[in-house]
């Protein structure tokens, strides 16, 4: 018995490089905010780690362009009589570019956000998850590139 609609195996085998990549770098995004961002350590006290989601507000905006992103391709290869105001390949790049843009202001500028404690025996870096995030959120967006130009 066969059917018309096509099933989901189809679809993402059908679908081109930069859309995985996209959907790849997304997905790897969304993972990324719950890795540690942010570690701190005490000096006679020991230390601890943050991650994107407990410590930044922009760590949650990159969750969110993340699922723009997963939501913009699912959209666009699931069910593409949908009409949106914008082409899901275009939603998928400016919510990719955002995230990068989240992402990319902490790795930048932490030491800024933690200059007030530095005098006091503390010391605030930046962790392995947040360049797993950053990693991730330009493999999305260079995949949502990709998307627009094929």
């Amino acid at each position: 018995m066969s059917s018309s609609s096509p099933n989901a195996a189809d679809a993402l085998g059908k679908a081109s490089s930069g859309t995985k990549l996209a959907g790849g770098g997304a997905l790897a995004l969304l993972i990324a905010v719950f890795l540690p961002w942010v570690s701190i350590s005490v000096k006679g006290f020991g230390g601890s780690s943050l991650s994107g989601w407990e410590a930044y507000g922009l760590g949650k905006l990159a969750a969110l362009c993340a699922i723009v992103v997963l939501a913009a391709l699912a959209i666009e290869l699931f069910a593409p009589q949908t009409t949106l105001p914008f082409p899901p390949t275009l939603i998928a790049l400016g919510a990719a570019g955002l995230g990068v843009l989240c992402v990319l202001y902490h790795v930048l500028f932490l030491g800024s956000d933690a200059s007030g404690v530095e005098g006091l025996g503390v010391d605030v870096g930046r962790s392995w998850g947040m360049f797993v995030a950053l990693i991730a959120a330009g493999t999305t967006a260079y995949g949502a590139f990709r998307r627009l130009s094929e």
